[in-house]
């Protein structure tokens, strides 16, 4: 039985424009993997599976909110596993918003659709094998009242491109590129 929410992501994914060259690379093999793959959404899909983060975006400043990753040890952006409970891939990356920050869907000003995309082996762990992440990372500027909770923090934009993990940087990137285009329109 196909799922359902894979052409709706097709769809969203065919829109989205790539802006860097690796993305542009990350973006041609998720849409060949969407097409090629019975169950791009399924954990148990040996060779990789679909993913959905989240870049929350302060509603003022130029920064992001970052967790530490126990399992692999650095900072990353809130994100994980679509579950069969998800009603799409978006909704995938809000409820991973909410249950490593601390949000609630009124903490949300503005959704952004789909900010990023990234693909990215994960080593052998247990009783799993090497495979890939298909992370579509969607975007949502906070409210300024919402402060993240345990375990996650705002991060500059520039200390994020300055020191994390390529496509974790790439994120930072666009947040100052946001926070850029908001000042050139408003100026």
């Amino acid at each position: 039985m196909s799922d359902s929410r894979v052409n709706p992501l097709r769809t969203l994914i065919l829109a989205y424009s790539p802006l860097e060259g690796n993305e542009q690379e990350h973006h041609a093999a998720m849409l060949a993997f969407l097409e090629n793959t019975a169950n791009p959404l399924s954990r148990d899909t040996p060779e990789g599976h679909i993913t959905a983060s989240c870049l929350a975006i302060h509603p003022i400043d130029a920064s992001m909110v970052v967790l530490w990753h126990k399992k692999i040890g650095r900072w990353l952006q809130p994100g994980g596993h679509v579950e069969d409970t998800d009603a799409n891939v978006a909704h995938a990356s809000l409820r991973e918003l909410c249950e490593e920050t601390g949000a609630s869907a009124t903490d949300i000003d503005t959704f952004l659709g789909i900010v990023d995309i990234d693909v990215h082996p994960i080593p052998t762990h247990k009783d799993q094998p090497e495979h890939l992440h298909y992370d579509v990372r969607f975007g949502f500027v906070m409210s300024t009242t919402w402060e993240p909770g345990e375990g996650s923090q705002w991060m500059p934009a520039e200390q994020v491109e300055a020191t994390l993990d390529p496509p974790t940087a790439r994120l930072g990137r666009k947040v100052l590129a946001l926070r850029k285009q908001e000042t050139t329109s408003s100026g």
